[in-house]
């Protein structure tokens, strides 16, 4: 199958994904949210699941986070992802919905299980952000067993995607748009 074939943008990012699974750094997306002023403001997260049939990207995050104040304010966020192996890049226009354990209890509480002790121990260092004791290690003080109550999922749904495949000359390059249930794609000049 030609690499260059149109595909759902989430049939060709399970494929980016597999191809880069022991790249641990094809897992990294770039997430950028307004902050209140209205400046972009970047930061990378972990990849955790996809919903192939809704287009729905999840990640976690901290509830006392700037970012997940700013998607409080304004629910729309970009994404851009790029996969080193297969030269791929993913921009993906977005609107965001924050799941707490108040919204989908089992739902928060199976992320929470499926994070490693480190990276649970960051839910549970502190405040985000806050000043730090410079002679102090950081400590984790919590319960590991549950999820804090800042712990969330960020489901992050496409509305639109920006495709480019940089192997091969000329490279490839397609929008994709949701219309209700579908996805239009337009194979477009890179």
């Amino acid at each position: 199958m030609s690499d260059n074939k149109p595909l759902i943008w989430t049939e060709r990012l399970l494929k980016s994904l597999q191809a880069g699974k022991d790249s641990p750094e094809s897992r990294f997306m770039q997430v950028a949210t307004c902050n209140k002023d209205g400046f972009p403001e970047n930061r990378t997260l972990v990849f955790r699941q996809l919903d192939s049939d809704k287009g729905i990207i999840y990640a976690v995050s901290d509830l006392r986070t700037a970012k997940a104040d700013a998607l409080k304010a304004n629910a729309n966020a970009a994404i851009c992802w790029y996969f080193t192996g297969s030269r791929e890049q993913y921009r993906l226009n977005c609107t965001t919905t924050i799941i707490t354990a108040d919204d989908a209890p089992e739902d928060i509480h199976r992320a929470w299980s499926e994070m490693s002790v480190q990276g649970k121990k960051q839910f549970l260092w502190g405040v985000p952000g806050t000043v730090r004791q410079p002679a102090k290690p950081l400590k984790a003080e919590g319960d590991m067993k549950t999820a804090p109550p800042h712990f969330c999922k960020l489901a992050f749904r496409a509305d639109s995607v920006d495709y480019l495949n940089l192997k091969g000359n000329p490279q490839y390059r397609e929008f994709q748009t949701r219309c209700e249930s579908e996805w239009q794609i337009r194979a477009v000049i890179p």
